[in-house]
């Protein structure tokens, strides 16, 4: 299609504003459920549990360490094991199943736009750019992302393709998001930090649960649950479908081109085996089918379709030790198979068995080890153009060898000092290690307050991508191209040097204050580096020093409960480098409050500030508004939840965004107006 000519709906699809009109006429359906009676008059406020909360997570419940929007006792990514909010040993930020639930959101990347230390852009309907203080793109691969503690991480160039992960927001319990180099206790990857996505188990999702989203430009998307047991031995099916039109289609009115429509299909199955008391074994598949729309890159777009296939399998044993210890050993496997028109086809696997082993041996010592192997396959497929990518070896073997060990020690109540350290084995890039020392200081008083102060060190190993890879874009009119990007199997590993301290207090029994900062090393950064006239290869060139913080308040009042954030991240370079990634936000803020209102309305509301990044070699990111705003009515006894809401309601269009690589982009959709119904029995 020429580039100037309007791309048309296919025959049958209705146009943007006909979907308009038919969202409206629904939304006045919908509304009459508001005018049915809530909640059960035989059970009382008091007596319903918290949203997505078994009795026994609820009774567990430690009032010391109750959070603003989460009421979790512990968080799990920064030490691989449980611990206090207060007493990690890094930085971290939590999204709650219940938060997730009043959002209305179903896009799995839309959720971490709303976390402090999370930097998110939105590319198209389809792509987004994540990471944990900046140096985020579409290729970026120094945020290292897990689903249950699984490495969810593409196994061919170590990135995130976060909307296509075969993951389903009512699955999800929790999102712990680590704000720091955290490889000492996930491995060479977790550069400046780690996306844990952590899901419910089958025993929390009984019963049979159908919802169903449409907003207005008629997108619209389906969910269904199933979970069940006999005896000892839970198991849940969840299944989804969405469908999304181009920006083009949906911003009615607009005279431009764009191709990033969405169909996608998602399967998961789980079962829970309850051997004995303390001995558990879990298992499940996860599949996903992505057909979208291509994206120009580097001045190259076929505006032709893409599929993008993932699986996920696992299987986990856990079970307590002799002398109160507790252990796990799992194996899973990782494919994904991607045919992206303006990039090339590949399909890639990994493998990993890991165990690991948690006890005191020690008085006053908390001790885990364990260690993992991972075998990964890339096999690339031949081009169907000349400026697809092409890998100089096809198949590409490579592995993962990895060894942990950490202890907490405790000398005196109220003072610890937590030691962690990993070595791994890389076939691409040798060995190399990563280290964190945390030092926590439970400060007298009664406002629970708690000092910390670490030194941590992690490394990212490029992976095949990055070192097997070659590319042409931009061809000639008299032969041959304006670009090449060459290989360079030479690279080395990049690396992070981080100084931190942190805060956390309860001045008042509904308050609670954290404030976390940070000065940084990076060094030996990839970016793509002009070697001679039209040539260029990645190379080990950047170095850098950021600093920073966040500082959060939480607080509950009457049935609101409420919270604001800021943040601040400097990033220098030692020259104008892009590094392949944007810079982070200098300032960006954040609030959110939810609210419980009478007859069982509830509302809630989610903001977040960013500044506008200015990169050198690459196009600034716009300065960022973001409202989300929904109201929730529960209905039948609490068994449904009808939602209306709106998303980034101070935009009617977001603007443009430039990628690395991307000489063109487009605007795509900003305020959106949805309706939502979930039904559970």
């Amino acid at each position: 299609m020429p580039p100037g000519e309007k791309m048309q709906p296919p025959s049958g699809e209705r146009t943007g504003k006909n979907r308009k009109k038919g969202f409206s006429a629904l939304m006045g359906h919908f509304l009459l459920l508001f005018l049915l009676p809530a909640g059960n008059p035989g059970v009382s406020a008091q007596e319903k549990p918290l949203p997505g909360k078994s009795p026994v997570q609820e009774a567990s419940l430690d009032s010391g360490e109750l959070l603003l929007f989460q009421e979790i006792p512990l968080v799990v990514t920064t030490a691989r094991d449980g611990v206090k909010p207060s007493l990690s040993p890094a930085p971290v930020s939590i999204l709650s199943g219940e938060e997730i639930e009043w959002t209305g959101l179903t896009c799995i990347p839309e959720l971490l736009l709303f976390l402090p230390g999370m930097d998110l852009a939105r590319l198209d309907r389809i792509r987004y750019a994540g990471g944990v203080r900046g140096l985020h793109s579409f290729v970026a691969d120094r945020t290292l992302c897990l689903i249950d503690g699984r490495n969810a991480t593409h196994p061919a160039w170590g990135g995130t393709q976060y909307n296509f992960l075969p993951l389903m927001v009512e699955d999800l319990e929790r999102v712990e998001v680590v704000r720091g180099p955290i490889g000492a206790a996930w491995g060479a990857n977790a550069f400046n930090g780690a996306v844990n996505f952590i899901t419910k188990r089958p025993e929390e999702t009984q019963g049979t649960t159908l919802s169903g989203r449409i907003d207005e430009f008629g997108d619209y998307r389906g969910f269904l649950r199933w979970g069940s047991r006999w005896k000892d031995f839970f198991w849940r099916v969840s299944s989804s479908y969405e469908r999304m039109e181009t920006s083009s289609d949906a911003l009615t009115g607009e005279d431009f081109d764009s191709n990033d429509s969405f169909r996608r299909t998602l399967l998961d199955a789980r079962g829970e085996w309850k051997i004995e008391k303390g001995d558990t074994l879990s298992f499940g598949a996860a599949f996903g089918r992505n057909r979208t729309g291509d994206f120009p890159h580097m001045g190259f777009w076929p505006r032709k379709k893409g599929m993008i296939r993932n699986l996920r399998l696992f299987a986990k044993r856990e079970f307590e030790t002799p002398g109160g210890g507790s252990a796990y050993v799992q194996a899973f496997c990782n494919r994904e198979s991607d045919d992206f028109p303006s990039e090339g086809r590949a399909s890639s696997t990994e493998y990993d068995l890991e165990g690991q082993l948690t006890r005191s041996w020690i008085e006053g010592h908390k001790t885990t080890l364990g260690g993992n192997f991972r075998f990964t396959l890339v096999d690339p497929k031949d081009p169907r153009d000349p400026q697809e990518m092409r890998f100089l070896e096809d198949p590409i073997h490579e592995y993962w060898a990895g060894l942990f060990l950490s202890d907490q020690w405790t000398p005196v109540k109220g003072r610890t000092l937590e030691f962690q350290f990993r070595g791994d084995q890389y076939s691409g890039t040798g060995m190399d290690w990563s280290g964190r020392v945390s030092w926590l200081e439970e400060l007298p008083g009664r406002g629970g307050e708690v000092l910390r102060l670490s030194l941590a060190r992690s490394f990212r190993a490029p992976l095949s991508v990055f070192r097997r890879m070659e590319m042409d874009r931009f061809p000639l009119a008299g032969g041959g191209y304006a670009y090449h990007l060459e290989a360079d199997k030479d690279l080395r590993n990049e690396e992070i040097h981080s100084l931190e301290a942190g805060f956390s207090a309860r001045p008042a029994d509904n308050l609670v204050l954290r404030a976390d900062t940070y000065f940084q090393f990076l060094n030996d950064l990839i970016d793509a580096v002009q070697v001679s006239p039209g040539i260029y290869r990645f190379e080990n060139s950047g170095r850098a020093r950021a600093y920073g913080g966040e500082l959060t308040l939480e607080w509950t009042t009457g049935p609101a409960r409420l919270g604001v954030w800021y943040g601040y991240n400097g990033l220098h370079s030692h020259q104008d480098e892009s590094f392949r990634s944007f810079r982070p936000t200098d300032h960006n803020a954040g609030a959110k409050a939810l609210v419980d209102l009478s007859h069982g309305f509830r509302f809630s509301c989610f903001y977040r500030y960013a500044d506008a990044v200015q990169t050198p070699g690459m196009h600034s990111l716009p300065m960022v508004h973001h409202l989300d705003a929904a109201l929730g009515k529960e209905l039948f006894g609490g068994r449904a939840l009808f939602q209306v809401g709106v998303m980034d309601l101070l935009e009617k269009e977001a603007p443009k965004v430039y990628g690395w690589g991307n000489v063109l982009a487009f605007e795509t959709p900003g305020r959106t107006f949805f309706a939502r119904l979930s039904l559970s029995f």
